[in-house]
């Protein structure tokens, strides 16, 4: 193997360059994974202490950031 050529700047920089794109890819399909495993804990949790559809909607929607009652009250909703 050739190692000067492999060690020369504009390879290695197009090694790393590919190396972070494919962690970085990984990351966020891992971290997707752990998110979506994490909210069905949750929701299972809620269904079994027998909480009702709008309560696990509202903790859902809370805890992802999303601001539902808003969202429900530009529709025109009374719920919220």
């Amino acid at each position: 193997m050739d190692w000067d050529r492999i060690l020369r700047a504009d390879v290695l920089a197009i090694i790393m360059g590919c190396t972070v794109a494919i962690v970085a890819i990984v990351a966020h399909y891992w971290h997707q994974n752990a998110k979506s495993q994490s909210e069905s804990e949750l929701k299972r949790s809620m269904i079994e202490r027998g909480m009702t559809v709008d309560e696990i909607e509202r903790v859902i929607a809370a805890s992802s950031g999303t601001d539902a009652s808003r969202h429900r009250l530009s529709e025109g909703d009374s719920r919220a």
